[in-house]
């Protein structure tokens, strides 16, 4: 839901785009943090959305105190390689961004994101109704999503690179790049939007790239005004919302009967 001249705008440049087009991101979401509506038949709840450009890192290491909570600070002081650590502290920003909205915590390094044995993302703090947070990079985007840990979902961003195309089609069913389907879209953009779906969905089912891709197969893939909608053979409790903002996707995976409006007034 956008709000007064903003939303306004923001529609038309929507309603002006055609199949094939791309978006910037400040169209889809002008402010990060954004919230997430999620309706449901006998729930409403949220989810937060945030990203970050890496042009933004020199600014967040000098505050970095404020950001990082003490042990995440000791993992960031340790790393030597300048991508890891800048990696890193985006990352952290991000779905420090989206979960201060979500716990209600307008402090950041009261929130600690710890790493599992997978190294997936583990909240730490305070709070009655547990929540959790996806994480993605890709190029110089990092985005995260928070979401109530009782209404499972992830976001995955990847990059439109055509030197990765083949490797990308190694892993996508030639069914699902039936050119008839979205017949404006590249062959790269339909790959890319495949992709970051079934990574999204390796996070939800917390077995990232370690199951055959095959299994996550994707199904009637079809576009809804900025965004492109798609289901899953295999796990058809689950949907995905995929948007091409510029060089980039970017894919938020989400229960198949939950209604997603975006929030974007500002903050």
């Amino acid at each position: 839901m956008l709000y007064g001249e903003k939303r306004d705008k923001a529609l038309l440049r929507l309603a002006a785009r055609g199949a094939g087009e791309v978006l910037d991101l400040e169209t889809i979401m002008p402010y990060s943090p954004a919230r997430l509506v999620l309706q449901r038949k006998d729930l409403t709840t949220e989810a937060v959305f945030a990203w970050a450009h890496s042009a933004e890192y020199a600014a967040l290491h000098q505050t970095r105190r404020r950001i990082l909570h003490p042990h995440e600070l000791a993992r960031y002081d340790a790393f030597t390689a300048p991508r890891r650590k800048s990696s890193f502290l985006l990352g952290r920003y991000v779905a420090k961004q989206a979960l201060a909205v979500l716990l209600r915590e307008p402090q950041y390094a009261n929130i600690e994101i710890a790493s599992g044995v997978f190294t997936q993302p583990i909240v730490k703090f305070p709070t009655a109704e547990p929540v959790e947070v996806s994480i993605t990079h890709a190029g110089e985007l990092a985005c995260a999503l928070a979401f109530p840990q009782m209404h499972p979902m992830a976001t995955d961003a990847e990059r439109l690179d055509t030197d990765n195309l083949e490797a990308m089609k190694s892993q996508i069913l030639p069914g699902e790049l039936d050119p008839q389907r979205l017949p404006l879209l590249s062959e790269s953009v339909r790959c890319t939007i495949i992709w970051t779906a079934k990574e999204a969905l390796s996070k939800v089912l917390k077995c990232g790239m370690m199951c055959p891709f095959s299994i996550l197969e994707t199904i009637e893939l079809r576009q809804e005004g900025p965004c492109y909608v798609g289901y899953f053979r295999n796990f058809g409790q689950f949907k995905f919302h995929a948007w091409v903002v510029k060089d980039h996707v970017i894919a938020i995976v989400l229960p198949k009967w939950t209604t997603m409006m975006f929030d974007v007034a500002p903050r």
